[in-house]
C-alpha cells in the first residue's frame, strides 16, 4: 500500500516542477499601423520556461511548440523560442514579421541556505519571451485603404 502513496506524491512533485511552452495570439487588426507590414496582423507571444537545479541543473522545461513540455532538457532558451515562433508563422501563412521583441529572465527561489550561510541558489525558474508583429496575409479592404489616403 505505500508504492501507490508514494507514487501520488511523486506524480504532484513533478506536475509542480514542470515547464511549458505557450503560444498566445491577438485577434487580426490594422491598428496601430505597422509601416514594414500590408494587410491585417497579428501580435504573437512564444514563452518557453523551465525550472532548474542550482540554475544549471535542468528539471523539466517547455520543448518546441505550444503546449510542449520535456523533461531533464535546457529548452529555455532564445533558439528554441524562434523555432516556435517559426512554426507559428507558417501554420498562420505568414511571410512578413515586425517589431521582433525578445526578454530573458531568470529568479532564484529559495536563495537562502543555512547548510552554506550565505546565498546559494538551489532551485530556479526560468523563461524566454519572443513576441512579434506578423502579417495575417489578409489583404485591407479596399475602404480602409482610401480611408488610409484621405489621412
Amino acid at each position: 500500500m505505500k508504492y501507490p502513496k508514494i507514487l501520488a506524491v511523486s506524480a504532484a512533485a513533478l506536475s509542480a516542477l514542470a515547464g511549458c511552452t505557450g503560444v498566445d495570439q491577438s485577434g487580426a487588426h490594422n491598428a496601430p499601423k505597422i509601416e514594414n507590414i500590408d494587410g491585417q496582423y497579428k501580435r504573437v507571444l512564444v514563452t518557453n520556461y523551465g525550472y532548474y537545479l542550482f540554475n544549471w541543473i535542468p528539471l523539466a522545461s517547455g520543448g518546441e511548440g505550444d503546449g510542449s513540455f520535456d523533461m531533464f532538457s535546457d529548452n529555455v532558451n532564445v533558439e528554441d523560442a524562434m523555432k516556435t515562433l517559426n512554426s507559428e508563422c507558417e501554420k498562420l501563412g505568414s511571410t512578413e514579421l515586425a517589431d521582433l521583441q525578445v526578454q530573458n529572465t531568470s529568479t532564484c527561489f529559495f536563495k537562502w541556505s543555512p547548510l552554506f550561510g550565505s546565498t546559494f541558489g538551489i532551485y530556479w525558474y526560468r523563461e524566454v519571451q519572443v513576441s512579434a508583429t506578423i502579417n495575417t496575409g489578409v489583404e485591407k479592404p479596399a475602404e480602409e485603404i482610401a480611408q488610409e489616403g484621405g489621412k
